[in-house]
């Protein structure tokens, strides 16, 4: 694998598993909202956990901005990944279906862009992509048990608030009509880390994650959640990260790159839980070319 591909699977695992978001503006906040207590904002966080592990349907929308810039050696430059996209999920038929567009920015290289279409249908992972210049094609995968939870958005992040480091209550705002708690979290690393080696399994990369320094590698990490004041449920969240990488985070040489630096911005909504939905997998998917799992 690559340097860049490595430092990119890396980013993109510590913040989700999957990406691809369009967010929207916040309502202002409430006027003469009442605070709430640590003790009723850890009490909110637990409540958030439990009904998001009762969640059967959902719909997301969702956006992310990474810039990275190498200094030295063979991989020096800068480059940027922006992803966009929705989705449905079902989970009691275990399905999913994801709409998402990629712009990838390369040194030297004009700027690459990709629209992809992903069905997770029980058994199966279908993936379009359609490449500028290159066409549409549909792919299959057989998926594993680890994969369909991976691609639960929901308690993906639910996990992350199961034992943070840190909650603070922010204010009152509205999402979309809907009143919300604001709440910043501070994720435990040790949390962190577990989660994030768990990702090696379902992203298909041979990589030693449980080798790296999440604290050192971490300069900037926050979250803040919406929770939903009358349902407890995750409305809405962004995420922040700023890394800098070392060769040998990376399994790399001083002739890759001296230093690296990421920063990574993650906007995401979830809303109209619980609500009937259809996923049709489309008659062209159907012959798609099988491909074995990454190992």
């Amino acid at each position: 694998m690559s340097v860049l591909k490595r430092t990119l699977a890396f980013s993109l695992a510590i913040i989700l598993p999957l990406t691809a978001i369009a967010c929207s503006q916040n309502g202002p906040a409430t006027e003469g909202a009442q605070p709430l207590t640590q003790q009723e904002s850890q009490q909110l966080v637990t409540d958030s956990v439990n009904n998001g592990a009762k969640v059967t349907t959902y719909k997301f929308d969702m956006n992310m901005d990474m810039a990275m810039e190498a200094v030295g050696g063979k991989q020096a430059g800068k480059f940027s990944v922006a992803l966009d996209g929705s989705g449905t999920a079902d989970n009691t038929s275990k399905e999913m279906q994801m709409a998402m567009k990629t712009t990838l920015g390369l040194p030297g290289q004009p700027e690459q862009k990709m629209a992809m279409d992903l069905y997770l249908m029980s058994d199966w992972i279908y993936v379009k992509g359609n490449v500028s210049g290159a066409g549409a094609q549909w792919v299959k995968t057989r998926t594993t048990q680890e994969i369909i939870q991976s691609w639960d958005m929901v308690s993906q992040q639910l996990e992350l608030l199961a034992a943070p480091k840190e909650i603070k209550f922010l204010t009152s705002e509205n999402v979309d009509g809907i009143p919300c708690y604001v709440i910043s979290v501070t994720p435990n690393i040790a949390t962190l880390g577990k989660w994030l080696s768990q990702q090696q399994s379902t992203g298909g990369q041979n990589f030693d994650w449980s080798s790296l320094d999440l604290t050192n590698l971490l300069k900037e990490l926050s979250y803040k959640y919406w929770i939903a004041k009358d349902t407890h449920l995750l409305a809405k969240l962004q995420a922040h990260m700023v890394m800098e990488i070392s060769p040998e985070d990376m399994q790399a040489s001083a002739d890759d790159f001296e230093r690296m630096t990421m920063d990574l911005d993650l906007d995401m909504k979830i809303h109209d839980y619980n609500q009937a939905v259809s996923i049709q997998l489309p008659p062209e998917a159907v012959s798609a070319q099988e491909m074995a799992n990454p190992q």
